[in-house]
């Protein structure tokens, strides 16, 4: 502050970083930090300019805090067969304990299937990581199993090694749960999250089609059964493909965005599509970018029976995106349902929505693609 001079610490750590805290002594930051498929707390130390791993593991860490000695971190994380728990760690000798167990009487009548890390090629034969997960019984050498492609928002997120119940649901239903970072995700670099600006349905959209073929050529994907959706960019990505292939038996978008021109002036924030456009619709060469990433321009090829979920007060997607989409699918005569959840906001919240979403979904996946 004396000098008004400031100095980038992490100008060779390629990712994102969060959630950045000074230890007591002035020394050391630390913060979090995804790479490829993990969320890990690390420190820098200030005159070294060193970037170290504190807590690292195949895990996502949502929060943490440190005592104000030092010594002593707390943190929230889960794993793929393991809801957030609170976990301490020793600050110096980087040791880790559990310390809360919310979940051991829930973990007791239910069983979680753990995921398995895929590397495939995507466009241009970059490499894509994924995951799948299996149903309890899985035999891969007797069957062929339905598949459900999950594709995550953003675009600039990234799917993480941690718990989530509607994969285990499904799962457990009896489908493969595929899920994977194209081109687009964040912490594989800047370059790679880049790629898709300008061009959501370029590299990113190929890449995870590339996934698709990957996990039929290993045999027990039924590639005859296979179901997509998404929420929000994913929703969207949803949204394209079935206005582009015909491969999906069934697609469930939820809180899709699939009019750049009217999300533009409806969303909360504009800035992601200003930066991933470069720009606003209102100038004739920014719009035709606009008018190129709309799925809605291609509802001539929909045929996919669809099932839109969408919050009445989602003011990040408005519900009037949902509804363009329903009017499309109606008027292509394609089977199609859409269910309006009222109080909902971009994420659902409500308890009793959320499991009737899950009860929709799961209905809607065997109707279309269990059979």
């Amino acid at each position: 502050l004396k000098t008004n001079e400031t100095e980038n610490l992490t100008e060779e750590f390629d990712r994102n970083i969060y959630s950045l805290q000074w230890l007591s002594s002035s020394k050391d930051i630390l913060f979090l930090a995804g790479d490829q498929g993990n969320y890990n707390l690390y420190s820098i130390s200030r005159s070294k300019k060193k970037i170290e791993p504190i807590v690292e593991a195949q895990h996502r860490i949502r929060q943490w805090d440190i005592s104000r000695d030092g010594n002593t971190i707390v943190l929230a994380r889960s794993k793929v067969t393991m809801p957030d728990e609170i976990y301490s760690a020793q600050y110096k000798n980087k040791t880790i304990k559990r310390i809360s167990y919310c979940n051991d009487k829930f973990l007791e009548d239910v069983q979680f299937q753990d995921a398995v890390t895929v590397n495939f090629e995507g466009d241009n034969g970059t490499l894509i990581q994924g995951w799948y997960i299996t149903p309890p019984g899985f035999d891969r050498y007797q069957m062929k199993y339905p598949l459900i492609l999950n594709i995550h928002g953003g675009p600039q997120l990234m799917y993480s090694n941690q718990f989530d119940f509607e994969f285990q649901l499904m799962a457990a239903n009896g489908y493969i749960v595929f899920y994977c970072n194209p081109r687009g995700s964040m912490d594989y670099g800047q370059a790679f999250t880049d790629e898709i600006n300008q061009d959501y349905g370029g590299s990113c959209y190929k890449d995870i089609m590339a996934g698709i073929d990957y996990m039929i050529s290993l045999g027990f994907v039924d590639e005859n059964r296979l179901g997509v959706t998404g929420l929000s960019f994913g929703g969207w990505m949803t949204t394209w493909i079935i206005g582009h292939s015909d491969r999906f038996k069934a697609a469930i978008p939820m809180a899709p965005f699939v009019n750049m021109l009217s999300f533009y002036g409806t969303t909360d924030e504009q800035f992601f599509p200003e930066w991933d456009f470069r720009g606003n619709p209102y100038s004739p060469e920014v719009r035709e970018i606009y008018e190129k990433n709309s799925p809605l321009n291609y509802a001539a090829n929909f045929k996919t029976p669809t099932l839109i979920l969408h919050g009445e007060s989602d003011w990040r997607c408005h519900i009037s995106e949902g509804e363009q989409l329903f009017t499309a699918l109606k008027k292509m005569n394609v089977p199609a349902m859409m269910a309006r959840f009222p109080n909902e906001p971009h994420v659902f919240e409500q308890p009793n929505h959320i499991e009737a979403a899950l009860r929709m979904k799961l209905n809607w996946w065997e109707k279309y693609v269990a059979k």
